[in-house]
């Protein structure tokens, strides 16, 4: 079901197999006269560490081929041992993949020339908590509404949902520009987004929506 203007990205695992990685454009995928050919390669195993800002190594880290914020461990590669180590499998230069930690910022490392033989070390920082209140234009609350965000940069998602008085917290955030989206029907009959500009500490911020009149 690929709509027109609209590309695909296409992954693929296989068992002793690097993943494969491939976005194509709806114009080509609409004009193919056979089955799409996709060529697997067996690809090399990175030696990976990951650490904190003060060098100490971080244990339970999730090493990940996607960032689906659905079925996050559904491409599950690796999990870092008590020393911070991971075995990253069938690996190609230019791969990428999602490290996640739900105490430390979220970071996408990328696979080089030199980790064939050079071990890959990463820093994670510890992250943050933006928190806020949602309200309507008649300064009343609004209740179990659900805010879905993404990093503008690194495409990653967080949801929220505010409480009975409006507010709402997120946690494990990242500096950077962010997408908000509040599922809930402004007076236009369309949903809000508003872009928020997070830096480098604990933020708070209000967000105001004008509501249909019932």
């Amino acid at each position: 079901n690929i709509k027109k203007n609209e590309g695909a990205e296409i992954v693929a695992y296989s068992p002793g197999a690097a993943i494969f990685r491939k976005s194509y454009t709806s114009e080509f995928l609409q004009t193919l006269n056979s089955p799409l050919e996709i060529f697997l390669e067996k690809g090399f195993e990175v030696n990976a560490k990951i650490m904190d800002s003060s060098k100490m190594p971080i244990s339970a880290v999730k090493i990940r081929a996607e960032n689906d914020p659905f079925k996050p461990d559904a491409s599950l590669v690796g999990v870092t041992n008590e020393q911070g180590e991971v075995k990253i499998p069938n690996c190609l230069v230019g791969d990428y993949f999602y490290v996640y930690h739900p105490n430390y910022q979220f970071i996408k490392i990328k696979i080089e020339e030199k980790h064939k033989t050079e071990p890959l070390e990463y820093t994670m920082e510890i992250s943050f908590q933006t928190t806020g209140v949602l309200k309507n234009h008649k300064g009343e609350p609004l209740a179990n509404v659900d805010i879905i965000c993404q990093h503008r940069g690194n495409r990653r998602v967080i949801n929220a949902r505010t409480d009975s008085l409006g507010n709402f917290s997120l946690s494990t955030m990242t500096p950077g520009r962010w997408t908000f989206q509040f599922e809930i029907l402004n007076a236009a009959g369309q949903k809000t987004w508003h872009d928020v500009y997070i830096k480098d500490k604990n933020e708070q911020f209000q967000q105001t929506i004008t509501t249909k009149e019932n």
